[in-house]
């Protein structure tokens, strides 16, 4: 009778752990796979270490005296970088450079009086006073986006009076977190990051102004897109 028992025991403990091991394959983890049509027309996923654009054609600077919104004419300005990571839970698009002149050389509409209510504004490397800007973009499965910086003042915004005869403020952006479309296994959607609001830091620079507010946000939207040599095809991505 006891061995009985104690077989009973066995073939419980058997299916209890056949029950778990199922559902752990039903609940696999997915990941984020990033595709862009090729020259061919053909959808193939971003290889490490690929040229990749990150086109962000407006952002809004807000603070309590007064806000500055800028917008490119050319509508391909933003981030260059590559791809680091891809199909995986988290993937990792690098930044190195910003590019044609991110963002506008002047008529930025702003309610800031102390640098007018026309002005220029740029992103750029603090450290370098160069485009060569140090980040991060990160997307994730869950709707969840970021952009960091690796370093101090890596990447900077400046506002000043157009013409650059007047006051000026920088902020250092060190981390922004955003949203992106909710992905899924069916369809395919477009890979973007949209920032809302997003705290940045007042940088004083021997030629800021003291006169700049210290608390400061930022939004803005940045979308994908793979080089194609003189086009770009847009990156989207799909859950696996």
């Amino acid at each position: 009778m006891t061995n009985i028992v104690r077989l009973g025991g066995t073939v419980l403990v058997i299916l209890v752990l056949g029950v778990l091991t199922a559902g752990g394959a039903a609940a696999k983890t997915p990941t984020l796979d990033l595709t862009y049509e090729n020259a061919s027309h053909e959808l193939v996923g971003l290889a490490a270490g690929q040229e990749i654009e990150a086109f962000d054609p407006s952002w809004t600077l807000e603070t309590a005296a007064g806000n500055v919104s800028c917008s490119s004419e050319e509508a391909t300005t933003g981030f260059r970088g590559s791809e680091e990571t891809n199909n995986e839970k988290t993937d990792k698009l690098s930044a190195t450079h910003t590019f044609h002149q991110f963002f506008a050389e002047a008529g930025c509409p702003s309610t800031l009086a102390l640098v007018g209510s026309s002005v220029e504004g740029f992103w750029f490397n603090a450290n370098t006073f160069g485009e060569a800007v140090k980040g991060l973009f990160t997307l994730g499965t869950k709707g969840k986006g970021e952009y960091a910086t690796t370093g101090s003042q890596d990447t900077v915004i400046e506002i000043r009076e157009a013409g650059a005869t007047g006051p000026r403020c920088y902020y250092e952006v060190t981390k922004l977190k955003g949203t992106t479309p909710a992905f899924s296994t069916t369809t395919a959607l477009a890979a973007y990051i949209t920032f809302s609001k997003q705290k940045v830091k007042l940088l004083k620079l021997s030629d800021g102004s003291a006169l700049c507010p210290k608390k400061a946000t930022v939004s803005t939207g940045v979308g994908f897109y793979a080089p194609l040599g003189g086009s770009e095809s847009a990156v989207f991505g799909l859950l696996k």
